[in-house]
């Protein structure tokens, strides 16, 4: 995508200038048995067209593994296998099925991670919802499309487990807040999620993704019920899932559609993970803390 002063702020293009400084000096070299975890949010339909374009970035460096795979690799399956990437998308927005068309045609599987509570709301108050607890700040310029602002339905998230995509839990409202929450509160987000879900689809739920930052959803308490009732968590820090790996601390780089290239290009490499090092370190440590 190319520069746009109401979608690129002056962070955003200095991220594009390191993502194409990083390309020129190797920092999208992976090694065998990496894989790289990516989040998208909302995939508005006017910025599908750059949806396919990180496509194919994406598979210059990895190939795509399904939603189903990720047990493998945590059983380490795949320690050789070249280095992959599985897709992820937040909240579960509507505006997630172009992303699906494409995604279909490309033979990719995903990962969605949705909200009972916004699913559940009704279709004239899903919008409140969004901006009540999803997404106080939007950019008008991205998000401004009925499907940008409301959910995906129990009905279309069945159609796309048969189509071979699947579904994990991102709490019941998206508002946890572990410092805050009482136990009771805790397990409802993070438990009564996953059997609303469950209730449905009709099909296991054993992922968990944290709303926010994963610091701030988790504590030790709630990292205690994630294991309890899931199989993986994943997290909203990047970094490498071949060093340490552990499900319950899966890695995962956030890049949205309106991105310019350059921008992708700085979040995949592992230039950025910089900027997360003591994130990552204390999130390991809460991770470790439940064994």
């Amino acid at each position: 995508m190319h520069y746009n002063p109401s979608l690129h702020n002056s962070k955003h293009i200095l991220k594009s200038i390191l993502g194409i400084t990083g390309k020129m000096t190797g920092a999208l070299h992976f090694p065998k048995g990496e894989l790289l975890v990516v989040n998208y949010h909302g995939t508005q339909r006017r910025f599908i067209p750059e949806f396919r374009e990180q496509l194919s970035l994406f598979r210059k460096y990895f190939r795509f593994i399904t939603p189903a795979q990720v047990a493998d690799y945590y059983e380490g399956k795949m320690a050789d296998s070249p280095p992959s990437i599985l897709l992820t998308f937040d909240d579960g927005i509507l505006n997630n099925l172009f992303a699906v068309e494409i995604l279909d045609q490309e033979k990719i599987k995903a990962l969605f991670f949705v909200i009972p509570g916004f699913i559940d709301s009704p279709a004239e108050s899903q919008k409140e919802f969004f901006l009540r607890n999803i997404r106080p700040t939007i950019i008008p310029e991205v998000d401004s499309e009925k499907e940008d602002f409301s959910a995906l339905s129990w009905s279309q998230l069945r159609t796309l487990i048969q189509s071979g995509h699947a579904v994990g839990a991102h709490t019941y409202t998206h508002t946890l807040c572990s410092s805050a929450s009482s136990p009771e509160n805790s397990s409802f987000e993070i438990i009564n999620s996953k059997q609303r879900i469950e209730k449905e689809l009709r099909v296991p739920i054993t992922a968990y993704c944290a709303p926010n930052d994963s610091l701030y959803s988790t504590g030790k308490k709630e990292m205690k019920l994630i294991k309890d009732n899931y199989r993986f968590f994943f997290s909203t820090y990047p970094g490498s899932n071949a060093e340490n790996p552990s499900p319950w601390f899966i890695k995962r780089c956030n890049i949205e559609t309106h991105w310019m290239q350059g921008a992708v290009t700085y979040a995949i490499g592992r230039a950025s993970y910089r900027r997360w090092k003591e994130q990552t370190r204390l999130f390991n440590k809460l991770a470790e803390s439940q064994q």
